[in-house]
């Protein structure tokens, strides 16, 4: 029976993944693109050691910032990643580039 549920699970993984994403959701390059940055902007507040009622209307604020730096709306934004969050596949997909991401600047900085 588990084996049946993994084998389930992995199915409808991989066929999640080849879906066509439709055309007002953000491309997974830009998912990558913006959350990078999102998570970034989290990791900074969270050293920072403000309260926490602070750092949300901070983040609120540098949350803008990336958008228009992604020249991205933020209802657009919302709308794709909740496409994406019920895509298990290509949720999975687009946290592997961020993670790759984040690696490769850890890299970098610590060369510097």
């Amino acid at each position: 029976m588990h084996r049946l549920f993994i084998l389930t699970l992995f199915i409808s993984m991989a066929c999640s993944s080849r879906e066509e994403v439709p055309s007002d959701i953000y491309s997974s390059t830009k998912m990558v693109a913006v959350l990078l940055d999102v998570h970034l902007l989290e990791e900074k507040l969270e050293v920072m050691g403000m309260p926490y009622d602070s750092q949300l209307i901070m983040y609120d604020h540098f949350e803008r910032l990336i958008f228009e730096k992604h020249a991205i709306d933020s209802s657009a934004y919302s709308q794709s990643f909740n496409y994406y969050i019920e895509h298990p596949g290509l949720i999975e997909t687009i946290y592997e580039g961020v993670v790759d991401s984040l690696l490769v600047k850890e890299k970098t900085q610590s060369i510097d």
